[in-house]
């Protein structure tokens, strides 16, 4: 744990850490905090927790692999491009959330809008319209109700 190797860094510290930061190419930063090995494809990415809906919740161990080989398929699928824009609804917490709303979004270096509830037919609906929204990512559920409660008119550019 990063708080258990520096508990509270002297301001020399601090000032050689960010000067290294600035000056050093990614490669020797690296190396000057003694991170020699390479991160590969099997090596855990994240930890999604679950909600326990089949038993006690607990966490799931999602590889660069498996991350990495969601986006493509979620890419495929629904064929977005830079010039394409998602609204993030759906949480972090989730595998859904955490591919399809923020990595698919990085990897394709397309924009991306958030708002934290996703409950918020109205606002969400207003997002949409205001930035031009054009493809919206979310359960089922919740796509129903945005088609209940918002005006067509907000949702006219949208894919759903």
């Amino acid at each position: 744990m990063l708080e258990d190797l520096a508990e509270k860094p002297r301001s020399l510290e601090r000032l050689g850490a960010a000067l290294i930061a600035w000056l050093l190419p990614a490669r020797l930063v690296e190396k000057s905090v003694g991170a020699s090995r390479k991160v590969g494809l099997d090596d855990i990415a994240t930890v999604i927790f679950s909600s326990g809906s089949t038993g006690d919740p607990k966490g799931v161990l999602l590889s660069h692999y498996n991350v990495g080989s969601n986006v493509e398929q979620l890419n495929q699928v629904f064929m977005l491009s830079r010039h394409d824009k998602i609204l993030g609804i759906l949480p972090f917490f989730h595998s859904f959330g955490f591919t399809g709303t923020l990595c698919l979004p990085t990897a394709i270096g397309m924009g991306v809008v958030f708002h934290p509830n996703p409950l918020e037919a109205r606002a969400i609906g207003a997002l949409v319209s205001q930035y031009a929204v054009t493809f919206l990512l979310a359960t089922p559920t919740f796509l129903q109700s945005y088609m209940r409660r918002c005006s067509p008119e907000d949702l006219a550019a949208c894919s759903m």
